[in-house]
């Protein structure tokens, strides 16, 4: 039979129930007279170290923050150079920091890894430079160019310069600067001038870094640009393969080729956009521009309305993108338009507003004063290019179709399909592609299949 717990017995039959113990001759538990504090750690001392590192380069270098930082300077404990933890973690400079920055975790790190020359206000909540710190100026000399072995090593600058005081001689440390716009790569302003003594050196530097001076990045960089623009150049001007398959060369051969057809293109199309966050997608880029132009267009309309005293009209300008011709991991793209009236619609509402994108799917943006989403149009030389590029994947697309027993040749692309936006409701959000100037833009993906 079951029998709940809460009226079970602790005695069995024939045993006397045993009686609760006294507590008489207990002593009365008495309070200690001292107190144990127990320690904890609230932030890793690795963690802390490198935080406070790329504060005290923020503040310590002439750097392109600097200007950004004297404007939210403030008057604490008698002096007027101080910046609150806010307006810190705010820095475009740490927007992409990892791990994220709060006050929290500054403080923190400032409490477990003091600073010799950061100084914290009485509050604990105000940062500034010591009075005996210059702030020093980042000369090229002094820079070299590094690739870490570890992806997006470079997006905690803390962590370089921790790293590298475990290599670099004293008289290279310490890090001054570290200027990380792209994640794979970034460039390290040293304590003193590096020669291709330090750079060529694998013991002065951690294991698998690709090392060069500043000088000798940009001489190999403009080389790189300048061939690759050439081999684009060049590229449309390559015979198309002769593929035969299935017993179609003969026929191919007999089968007179198709004159070329020039192709034109209209101007003012194509909007190179700059500075996106690189965590970005082609929808999250479509919304940060729609969002852009709509608040664009209503904020004017909105000045013309209270000029002429008269009720704020609809917007009945519509924008169309046709593409957006985007690299995963970059942070520009380029956006190819119906009308030219639309891409400077675009740019000069991405100049007005000024806006940065925080995150990889931010559709609002942030208010700064630099470093911020920004178009301009391709024009002249730069413009056709980019058309040759595109036509030229259309030809070597449609070769392969020819060769497969596909497709009827010719060399005109198809033409894009077209997505029509009202900026001022609800809008779809335009074709996804996968071309870019590094791998040549598809024309139209959407062919049915024979």
């Amino acid at each position: 039979m079951f029998v709940p717990r809460q009226v079970q017995k602790s005695y069995t039959a024939g045993h006397p129930t045993a009686l609760p113990k006294s507590k008489a001759s207990k002593s009365p538990t008495l309070n200690p007279t001292t107190t144990t504090t127990t320690t904890v750690t609230a932030i890793d001392i690795g963690t802390a170290k490198a935080i406070v590192l790329v504060l005290e380069q923020l503040f310590s270098s002439e750097n392109p923050h600097t200007e950004w930082l004297e404007q939210r300077m403030r008057e604490v404990d008698g002096h007027d150079d101080y910046v609150h933890l806010a307006a810190v973690i705010e820095c475009p400079y740490l927007s992409q920091h990892k791990p994220t920055l709060s006050q929290v975790v500054v403080r923190r790190a400032l409490e477990a890894a003091p600073s010799e020359i950061l100084q914290k206000s009485a509050d604990g909540y105000h940062l500034r430079l010591t009075s005996s710190v210059k702030r020093s100026a980042l000369l090229e000399s002094h820079t070299v160019y590094i690739e870490p072995s570890i992806s997006n090593a470079t997006r905690a600058p803390g962590r370089l310069a921790l790293e590298l005081q475990n290599t670099l001689p004293k008289i290279l440390l310490p890090v001054r600067y570290t200027t990380n716009t792209a994640r794979s790569w970034a460039l390290l302003t040293l304590s003193s001038g590096v020669t291709e003594e330090h750079t060529n050196n694998p013991s002065l530097w951690p294991s698998g870094w690709i090392v060069l001076p500043q000088q000798e990045w940009k001489r190999r960089d403009a080389l790189y640009r300048e061939r690759r623009k050439q081999a684009l150049v060049s590229r449309r001007n390559l015979p198309e393969k002769e593929e035969g398959h299935h017993g179609r060369e003969r026929e191919e051969q007999a089968v007179p080729a198709a004159a070329p057809q020039k192709h034109t293109f209209e101007p003012g199309l194509i909007v190179h956009i700059m500075n996106l966050h690189t965590g970005v997608n082609k929808p999250s880029i479509s919304s940060f521009i729609m969002r852009s132009v709509d608040r664009y267009l209503r904020k004017r309309e909105k000045r013309k309305a209270a000029k002429s005293g008269e009720d704020e009209g609809e917007a009945l300008h519509k924008v169309q993108i046709n593409y957006i011709d985007y690299k995963k991991g970059r942070d520009s793209c380029y956006i190819r338009q119906a009308a030219r009236e639309d891409s400077e619609l675009i740019i000069a509402a991405l100049k007005k507003r000024q806006r940065a994108m925080t995150e990889g799917d931010d559709r609002k943006g942030r208010k700064v004063k630099e470093g911020f989403v920004v178009g301009r149009l391709l024009e002249g030389e730069e413009e056709t290019l980019y058309w040759q590029t595109v036509q030229s994947s259309e030809n070597a697309k449609k070769g392969k179709k020819k060769g497969k027993g596909g497709g009827s040749g010719g060399i005109v692309p198809p033409a894009m399909p077209t997505l029509t936006v009202n900026v001022r409701h609800g809008s779809k959000r335009p074709r996804l592609g996968s071309a870019s100037l590094s791998s040549p833009p598809p024309g139209d993906t959407k062919r049915k299949r024979h």
